[in-house]
């Protein structure tokens, strides 16, 4: 699984839900929520290794595609998108 994700700073998980295309995060227990204030945070490389793991069962359950970490960066205790190209994802609005 591609990982966007620096090792020295947060991230979130994110994938697109299979049947809908809809951009989703992974939750703290592992349910997918489409708020990134929702996300599970990994903060260091157990728990981004953690994440992948549990992104890949959902993979291969037929759930979600194209799952892969991303950078955030926090804001009064909320994960934020890092780059221009998550935050036109977490904006869950079209681009023209």
């Amino acid at each position: 699984m591609p990982s966007n994700a620096s090792s020295s700073i947060p991230s979130v998980l994110t994938a697109n839900l299979l049947r809908t295309g809809e951009v989703v995060y992974l939750a703290p227990g592992g349910p997918w929520v489409p708020r990134l204030d929702d996300a599970r945070l990994a903060l260091d490389d157990d728990e981004r290794t953690a994440v992948q793991e549990t992104a890949a069962r959902y993979v291969a359950a037929g759930e979600i595609v194209a799952p892969y970490l991303m950078d955030v960066r926090l804001e009064g205790g909320f994960p934020r998108p890092a780059s221009m190209r998550e935050v036109i994802r977490a904006s869950r609005r079209p681009t023209i």
